[in-house]
């Protein structure tokens, strides 16, 4: 059994990984998304892997959930702001809370070490670096972007 199923408080129903995303109108960003559900599929063999949304396209979550409520939702945020803390729980509890959700991405090991991978295959160390994140009105969230840049 996969790992998904098997930590899924639903058992082996659970065979439905629904990432979900905050969502942008940018075309190169929605690609970028889609590459990163293909990947994660492919390294879940015999688990669909959806890709929803918070905010501004869709498929929105609530959306999604409606379709599937008995899935794991995955918030591919790099800080639990708002979205994760609020409108991800949310829209699992109107579908009757039947989902499993994921702690959000980052900070994560693996995706700060991404970040040095991909500064390193750049070239030549730069002087400066910048990490950019966009805003948020949660000081924990803040934190948390913060705590990564320091790592």
């Amino acid at each position: 059994m996969n790992t998904i199923a098997r930590h899924s408080r639903h058992g082996p129903a659970a065979r439905e990984l629904l990432l979900v995303a905050h969502g942008t109108r940018d075309a190169q960003g929605q690609e970028v998304l889609e590459r990163v559900r293909q990947r994660v599929g492919h390294r879940l063999p015999g688990v669909a892997v959806r890709l929803s949304y918070i905010d501004v396209i869709r498929p929105h979550l609530s959306d999604a959930l409606a379709k599937t409520p008995e899935c794991v939702v995955v918030p591919i945020f790099l800080s639990a702001g708002h979205h994760v803390r609020v409108d991800v729980p949310r829209a699992v509890a109107a579908t009757g809370g039947l989902a499993t959700v994921t702690p959000c991405l980052g900070p994560a090991d693996a995706v700060l070490q991404a970040v040095a991978d991909r500064l390193a295959a750049a070239g030549p160390v730069p002087r400066a670096t910048v990490l950019a994140a966009a805003g948020s009105t949660d000081p924990r969230a803040r934190d948390e972007v913060h705590h990564a840049a320091d790592r």
